[in-house]
């Protein structure tokens, strides 16, 4: 064999080696405690094990079936989420929504000859949101938008963009793409999955139960290619730091982290 054929061997073999190589993402909030502000995410073969604070839940989301379940270890119960627990949940909380908007329909129809025509256009948005809360919600004027910021935290370059409701600004977000975090592909795309798959959970089950002042965002459904490595929130009372990245590692994880251990 020649030299160039063995160097070309070497690093396809060096390529698979690497291709499924493990990471490690911990996140804090300056806003917590010390010990139980810190949000770790390991990902290893297409799971992800979320570990929160000092909570001994052991929550697992497996990409190949779109599954997060959350194991209570003391009281040895789990519980799974995926996409057809998702539709029943969303399901039964529709049906909760729509009882309350027949007694609110009851409620408006009683007082709407006492009413001024500005108040009844205000009570009419009102019951469209709670009747159409996909269509009518407030989420509905969420926009986000790419500047020309950028920064490097722990080591990691990412671009800042802002969260608007029509023309207030909610928070700033920094996405880092994995140019920058350096994770293996098959790591970096469970990432992807696991944040797309928490967005859904979370806006269909306030959607159906017309709670729709909330702001997350799908960042792939917006073309952005990246997670986010720092949030701020605005408020009144000023900017609050919600989340920043603490580091990144892809030192090899045991399997033992992945696997469900009761007591």
């Amino acid at each position: 064999m020649r030299y160039s054929q063995l160097y070309i061997l070497l690093l396809i073999l060096f390529a698979l080696k690497t291709a499924h190589a493990d990471s490690t993402l911990v996140f804090s909030n300056p806003q917590g405690e010390e010990e139980k502000s810190l949000l770790t995410y390991h990902v290893k073969n297409g799971q992800l094990r979320l570990i929160d604070g000092n909570s001994e839940r052991i929550n697992i989301y497996t990409k190949a079936k779109q599954t997060f379940s959350t194991t209570d270890i003391q009281n040895n119960t789990t519980s799974n989420i995926d996409a057809q627990l998702l539709d029943k949940q969303v399901e039964i909380m529709t049906k909760q929504r729509m009882a309350k908007l027949a007694l609110v329909e009851q409620e408006f129809e009683k007082k709407t000859a006492r009413m001024k025509v500005e108040e009844i256009e205000i009570a009419q948005s009102l019951i469209n949101q709670l009747k159409y809360p996909e269509f009518y919600g407030a989420h509905t004027l969420l926009k986000i938008s790419k500047t020309n910021q950028s920064k490097t935290i722990a080591n990691i370059d990412c671009v800042v963009y802002e969260l608007y409701r029509a023309n207030m600004l909610l928070k700033k977000v920094c996405i880092a793409n994995n140019k920058s975090l350096k994770l293996s592909a098959d790591d970096y795309d469970t990432l992807i999955n696991f944040y797309r798959f928490n967005y859904t959970t979370q806006t269909r089950l306030l959607i159906a139960s017309g709670k729709t002042d909330f702001m997350h965002v799908d960042y792939q459904q917006e073309n952005i290619d990246g997670i986010p490595i720092e949030v701020t929130i605005m408020t009144k009372q000023g900017d609050r730091l919600e989340s920043i990245i603490q580091k990144v590692s892809t030192d090899k994880l045991s399997d033992t982290l992945f696997s469900i251990q009761k007591h």
